[in-house]
């Protein structure tokens, strides 16, 4: 199972052709099984459906929240039983780290991988979408 942080979502909504797009596609589809806390699955809400996310990906509201529901019949809910604050440089990525570790995942997908560094400690590795899809598709 993996996790994926938001930005990854952002850039799946932008670009029609990237390896975003293709894993965003694979999960609502069930071929990549992927999890989601709460707070995690309201962050992909809130920052999906920003203004200026929303004119960057030419899609309503509507649109977006209809794209995310289809997402969410699909995401493995994930509970958080405990906390791992302070372990991550950024606090704003503290919860992604917190729903791979409770969920049990093997990797983070995320562009910060930088920011996620210290998710070794606890056994998950962060990747970038482009290095998943190339595992998916070998």
């Amino acid at each position: 199972m993996i996790v994926m942080d938001s930005s990854v979502l952002d850039a799946a909504l932008r670009s029609p052709k990237g390896a975003s797009r293709f894993l965003l596609v694979e999960m609502i589809k069930g071929r990549i099984q992927a999890g989601s806390s709460t707070a995690l699955f309201l962050e992909y809400e809130a920052v999906l459906t920003r203004s200026d996310h929303l004119e960057a990906f030419n899609l309503n509201r509507e649109q977006v929240l209809k794209i995310l529901a289809s997402l969410a019949n699909q995401l493995i809910p994930i509970r958080i039983w405990y906390r791992l604050r302070p372990s991550l440089s950024d606090p704003n990525d503290e919860h992604v780290l917190e729903a791979a570790v409770n969920g049990g995942s093997k990797s983070i997908v995320t562009f910060n991988t930088k920011d996620f560094k210290n998710a070794k400690a606890f056994g998950i590795e962060t990747v970038l979408p482009r290095e998943l899809v190339k595992r998916y598709k070998s």
